[in-house]
């Protein structure tokens, strides 16, 4: 496939599937598309492709940038030599469990390679981008490095090459010119609270903050995907330096295997404990960093609000509100008193709060709160979302703390109280609540009853809490005409990291209401009339939201069962609508397996024969076009499954996969084509599997493990899903008398695939009596060219295995059926002349073997048995099916 899907030829391409005909690879794709698996039987048929082409574009009704870019996928042949495309290239067309990862690594890439074009190549964009709307002549643009370096060859003063590092956002390089290079310099006022900002915004070089992303060069520019996963990389570094941090000695090695254990990552949540990111050292205000030591050593010309308020930013921003105070104290003693700190300073101050070990936060902020006022400033709408913040993040730790330990449940209701109340009075101001507010204030009221797991541990017995249902809806309504016709909301808008907060917790409120009314609202707004998805700028919010909606949405699907096809249809398009979520969820992915499987057995009569009694032909209509939809998802379902999975594990320790393979193989009478369909896809993929595996063995010496290509169970249970649907597609064309081209195409199509899967199973080792006999039966029965190794090498696998039947009608029957064919074998072997008599030797024991195990079975066998409903004849099960579907 091309580089880059996301060019403008390939927009050509999506925009003008609609326009394209049935004939995919015949007459305007042929010279494009190479030769696809069942090419090689239709090169003479032109009407071929018309029937049943290899490639189908998406409807248009369900058609996103996925769903193209996987039918554009399906046009590339794979091969074990190169590299997976399924893994490499865009990683959207790759495994949905690792999507997040191969976002991560590309953004992570980008900046690696930004970073070391900077080093090699000064005149790059990045610079130019800073730089040039500050400058308006061109200048050549320089690295951090090289500045230093012009500077110590004398061709840069140490005022102008401050100057420079200040503007590329280099706190690591300014404070070395400051500190080491040039410490003797006298610096202006104004050059010093310029480099005391900057320091003080990225922590002397080491940022953790909501602003900037973690620990890395402020000289690059970050990412967008990495603002996205922000979050994540917080987690990820903060886990890795608490368990550098704890390793001194055998004691503090044994407290910090706890630790990391502790700060693992939540498999469907992907979040680590508050209490780990606030206990590390990373993302905290350094009390011995350049911000403090500029600001010590520089007092006497720092002594100024401006360089306060920077200070306390500072602080504030990386959770040190104790030193923030502290800075305030000193600050309000100066001449200028409370007016000496801005609105931004007192947001962030009242904003860090939370960090504080107290539990009861809101006297301290009602003081900060009083001076704002007694400063005579305009109140701002950031003020009171800092303030609300404040309340929330202490409102979620309160939550955790058991009640016997300190009396929180008081502290929390007067906390809902102050919220309602400071919404109030930002209304009375004249001011609209933003998406901030909106959030804090349900996260006040959400968080605002005890722990579950403290009332499931006994530790508390008053259970109460908020509902916020009707709030969220008059929130929805306002937010509703404001976008239709106040402002609507654009993509490039510079926002607050609390507006990404609301549409996850307003989500997370309806479903731990049960209301699906109001999800379905909250998910009109975002994504109904228009794509509202970027008020989720974060990889976590995205996530929630959809956790909760598909949660929400399932569990009404679970409590209504009165119309299947409706049910079947809501299941659908959440499965589309959120495809990669859900397959990356352990839990949804679970649920949503149990569901579809439970419906197709509640709508699959006990006994074939029932369903000739029918009074209402509109409902059985309706419940066979649900069973039909049930397996349709249940398949698509399994064969992203299979997808999705990496080629080194083994995709039967999945906790869903024993219950979708028994539904898939016990329902596989209401979509046959489907059925083969799915077998010949996990057969294409096991077939890559095994290639890249042995030539990745041959290449680094890895020890070959069992995996999903060269399971025995796994490749039974296919075959045993292909089988029966063959049957009776073949059954069911004959018994029509007349066959089309088309019913002649798909009947070889159908026996291709069974074959495949036999020449599979014997090449690795997987043969079993339980499938052998009607299987053989049917290729002989359609006179199917098999090839006379293969069966020799079937014989031989047959020879060392156990055959025990259920009695002794079931043992002369596999007499009866592999007779003909060791006839045909006996008579095809080569005289005892022959050039190789160990060859020959080997072929005649075999015959003799077969013929021993299968006499032993008919002399063992019991003489009558009630037969199982699971017996391997399947052309019995086949001709119920048969008389079911006939009547």
């Amino acid at each position: 496939m091309p580089p880059c899907l996301t060019s403008l030829c390939w927009l050509k391409i999506v925009f003008q599937l609609p326009l394209l005909r049935p004939r995919y690879n015949g007459f305007l794709l042929g010279r494009f598309i190479p030769k696809t698996r069942f090419s090689h039987q239709c090169t003479t048929n032109s009407s071929c492709a018309e029937v049943n082409p290899d490639i189908e574009p998406p409807l248009r009704k369900h058609r996103d940038h996925t769903s193209v870019l996987r039918a554009l996928s399906s046009c590339v042949q794979p091969s074990e030599d190169a590299p997976d495309f399924r893994v490499g290239g865009d990683p959207w067309l790759g495994h949905t469990r690792r999507l997040k990862m191969h976002l991560m690594a590309r953004a992570r890439g980008r900046l690696a390679a930004r970073l070391a074009i900077r080093d090699y190549f000064p005149n790059d964009i990045v610079g130019i981008a800073k730089e040039v709307p500050r400058i308006e002549r061109l200048l050549p643009i320089t690295t951090p490095n090289d500045v230093l370096k012009r500077h110590s060859e004398g061709k840069l003063s140490a005022v102008e090459a401050m100057d420079r590092l200040i503007l590329l956002l280099a706190p690591q390089h300014a404070w070395k010119l400051y500190s080491e290079i040039a410490p003797e310099e006298d610096w202006s006022v104004d050059m010093l609270h310029r480099l005391l900002d900057l320091l003080c915004a990225t922590n002397g070089g080491l940022s953790e903050s909501p602003l900037f992303p973690p620990n890395s060069d402020m000289s690059a520019l970050p990412d967008p995907e990495e603002l996205y996963f922000m979050d994540e990389f917080s987690s990820f570094t903060t886990a890795a330096g608490t368990q550098s941090t704890t390793q001194l000695s055998v004691s503090e090695t044994l407290d910090s295997s706890s630790k990391v254990e502790e700060t693992e990552l939540d498999p469907e949540t992907f979040e680590i404990p508050g209490e780990s990111v606030e206990a590390s050292v990373i993302g905290l205000w350094s009390v011995h960093g350049p911000a403090e030591q500029l600001f010590q050593k520089q007092r006497e010309k720092l002594r100024t609000s401006a360089a306060y308020c920077s200070m306390i930013r500072g602080a504030s921003r990386f959770k040190s509100p104790s030193r923030a105070l502290q800075l305030a104290d000193e600050a309000w003693a100066m001449d200028e008193g409370d007016a000496c700190l801005d609105a931004t300073t007192y947001s962030s101050l009242v904003r860090s709060l939370s960090h504080l070990d107290e539990p009861n936060i809101w006297p301290l902020a009602r003081s900060i709160l009083d001076r704002f006022v007694s400063s005579a400033q305009t109140p701002t709408v950031e003020l009171f979302s800092s303030t609300l913040n404040a309340l929330a993040e202490s409102t979620l730790k309160l939550n955790k703390i058991p009640p016997s330990v300190a009396p929180t449940l008081d502290i929390m209701k007067q906390y809902v109280a102050v919220g309602l109340g400071l919404l109030e009075e930002l209304r009375q101001l004249g001011f609209e609540p933003s998406l901030g507010v909106m959030a804090n204030m349900l996260k006040i009221i959400h968080f605002a009853h005890p722990s579950f797991s403290h009332i499931r541990a006994g530790e508390s017995t008053d259970f109460y809490g908020y509902c916020a249902s009707d709030l969220v809806d008059s929130f929805l309504n306002e937010l509703d005409y404001r976008f239709r016709h106040i402002q609507p909301p654009s993509r490039d808008e510079l926002r607050a990291m609390d507006d990404s907060a609301f549409f996850p917790i307003a989500m997370r409120i309806a479903n731990s209401e049960f209301n699906l009314s109001l999800g379905n609202k909250i998910n009109q707004l975002l994504v109904g009339s228009e794509d509202r998805r970027f008020f989720l700028s974060t990889s976590q919010g995205m996530r929630g939201y959809v956790i909760s909606y598909a949660l929400l949405v399932m569990s009404y699907i679970e409590g209504d069962k009165e119309d299947p096809l409706q049910v079947c249809e809501r299941i659908d398009l959440l499965y589309r609508t959120h495809r990669q979520i859900i397959l990356s969820t352990g839990r949804l992915l679970t649920r949503m397996v149990t569901l579809l499987c439970e419906l197709l057995s509640s709508l699959s009569p006990q006994d074939g024969l029932k369903i000739t009694v029918l009074h209402d032909n509109d409902e059985s209509r309706r419940k066979m076009e649900a069973k039909n939809l049930a397996y349709i998802c249940l398949s698509r379902l399994f064969m992203d499954m299979v997808e999705q999975l990496p080629l080194t594990e083994d995709f039967r320790t999945k906790k869903s996969t024993p219950t979708l393979l028994k539904s898939l193989l016990n329902h596989s009478s209401t979509n046959p084509n489907l059925a083969v369909s799915v077998a010949a896809h996990v057969l294409e993929r096991l077939k890559l599997s095994a290639a890249k595996a042995a030539s990745d063995t041959s290449k680094y010496a890895q020890p070959e493990k069992r995996q999903t290509y060269n399971d025995p169970l796994f490749i039974e249970e296919m075959i045993h899903l292909v089988l029966p649907a063959t049957t009776q597609l073949i059954r069911s064309v004959g018994s029509v008398g007349h066959t089309s081209k088309s019913q002649q195409l798909a009947t070889r199509r159908t026996l291709t695939t069974l074959h495949e899967w036999f020449v599979y199973a014997i090449e690795h080792k997987a043969v079993s009596w339980k499938w052998v006999i009607p299987l053989v039966e049917l290729l002989f029965e359609q006179d199917f060219d098999v090839n006379e190794d293969d069966l020799w090498a079937l014989l031989g696998q047959l020879s060392l295995t156990p055959f025990v039947p259920d009695n002794r009608e079931e043992a002369n029957y596999a007499s009866k059926i592999m007779a003909p064919v060791l006839a045909i074998l006996e008579n095809s072997a080569p005289p005892k002349t022959f050039s190789m008599p160990v060859i020959v030797q080997q072929r005649q024991n075999i015959l003799t073997t077969v013929r021993r195990v299968l006499r032993e079975a008919c002399e063992n066998a019991p003489e009558a048995a009630a037969q199982s409903e699971d017996d391997f004849s399947v052309h019995k099960d086949s001709s119920s099916h048969l008389r079911a579907d006939a009547s």
